[in-house]
């Protein structure tokens, strides 16, 4: 819009099928702003922006991957969880992809699309190749750690996890994650304190990030706490957790059996 051009060491577009329609760019970006999480998170709402933005300019490649993406979080998010999600993100990928786009998210959503299907094997080699692209992209590696741990390949899901950690610590998502998956290989070790003890690490950094700090402690927090004898700790967060939320059932349940843990 403002006719300013870019330049790369080849001279050359930077990458994949940019557009020049300003309306086009801008229904494209107010779609990414509903793909933020937060409080204006929508992945239904900013489909109709892709939608839209693509109609004006069929070969807006990053509008296809951004439109791949959203549906797989609409996918993820929605209680129906419909099929047709999976079948369209993978439809907007080709697009992509043959516009010339070679992106994380394009790979991040077409592995995906193949988790939900079942393919696990399939899901791990476009997960791979979306970290090959961007290996700093956080968001790839939480993705590949959870599909590596699916498959048994702990040892592998933990670098992935902790590489997520290393290139984005100030996202509770991958403190989070890196616990789920330290956790569940201490569940597949026999001398598993140490994994332990590194889970409740991970979930330590995450209660420092968390909004809601009861909310986020009486999760699998206190399952690792149980598990290392630390059975006071456990019940002060449950406790903090039952004063805040006194029609919860489910934390009253979880304090009762970190009590009855204790033998009290």
């Amino acid at each position: 819009g403002m006719g300013v051009k870019p330049l790369t060491a080849a001279g050359g577009p930077l990458y994949g099928s940019a557009t020049s329609n300003e309306a086009a760019y801008e229904l494209y970006l107010r779609g990414r702003s509903l793909l933020r999480f937060g409080d204006n998170f929508a992945p239904e709402e900013a489909l109709v922006f892709f939608d839209q933005a693509v109609h004006l300019d069929p070969d807006f490649a990053e509008t296809h991957s951004a439109a791949a993406w959203a549906h797989i979080l609409a996918y993820e998010t929605s209680v129906e969880m419909q099929q047709s999600h999976i079948a369209q993100a993978i439809s907007e990928v080709q697009h992509a992809l043959s516009a010339g786009l070679r992106t994380s998210e394009a790979f991040r959503s077409w592995g995906l699309a193949e988790e939900f299907r079942g393919g696990y094997d399939k899901a791990i080699i476009r997960l791979e190749q979306a970290v090959a692209v961007a290996p700093s992209d956080a968001e790839s590696q939480r993705r590949l750690a959870v599909a590596y741990a699916a498959m048994g390949r702990i040892d592998e899901s933990v670098r992935a996890a902790q590489r997520s950690v290393s290139d984005d610590p100030g996202n509770i998502a991958s403190h989070t994650l890196l616990g789920e998956v330290e956790q569940f290989k201490a569940i597949h070790e026999p001398d598993n304190r140490d994994a332990y003890r590194s889970a409740m690490r991970s979930y330590e950094q995450g209660l420092r990030l968390a909004r809601d700090k009861s909310d986020y402690g009486s999760g699998l927090y206190v399952e690792v706490l149980v598990h290392l004898e630390q059975i006071d700790r456990g019940m002060d967060l449950l406790m903090d957790r039952t004063a805040h939320m006194r029609d919860s059932y489910v934390d009253f349940y979880k304090l009762g059996r970190v009590q009855q843990s204790a033998g009290r």
